[in-house]
């Protein structure tokens, strides 16, 4: 998933601000929010609009020996949602105006996301409409802030 302040002078410029810096301290502020999220999903086992990921076929739990879906290793689940990340974090800021680039390096992560043949679907890239609305919030907070000091 990207976050990208190229957009936010657009969005402000609809409510009358004419040019919003968002810096990369704020984009990274965000990842919990993030991370955050990616746990809700994992947890109620759902995509970011709320459907329910299809349940995992008898064969396959009997083979994990447990029903969870997408938790095997934890290795996928502790790159999405470890403070800060881990060696299987992508979580980098750049550019100017600076985007905010989060996600997985966890190979096994796209059939999960796409599915296979066998396999089906059980997206996790995207943000819920909640997590949408707390990174709204926190850019307004910060951009409020900013405004303040000048």
């Amino acid at each position: 998933m990207i976050i990208d302040a190229a957009d936010a002078p657009a969005v402000f410029e609809s409510i009358g601000w004419s040019a919003i810096n968002v810096s990369p301290d704020d984009l990274m502020s965000l990842v919990p929010i993030i991370q955050n999220d990616k746990r809700y999903m994992f947890l109620r086992e759902t995509a970011t609009d709320g459907t329910k990921w299809a349940p995992l076929s008898p064969r396959t739990i009997k083979q994990k020996g447990f029903s969870t879906i997408l938790i095997d290793t934890g290795r996928l689940w502790d790159s999405l949602t470890t403070p800060w990340g881990n060696s299987d974090t992508l979580l980098e800021v750049s550019g100017n105006p600076p985007s905010l680039v989060f996600g997985t390096k966890v190979p096994y992560a796209k059939l999960h996301e796409t599915g296979t043949r066998r396999m089906p679907a059980r997206p996790i890239t995207g943000l819920t409409e909640q997590a949408v609305d707390e990174i709204v919030e926190a850019v307004a907070d910060s951009v409020v802030r900013r405004l303040g000091r000048e």
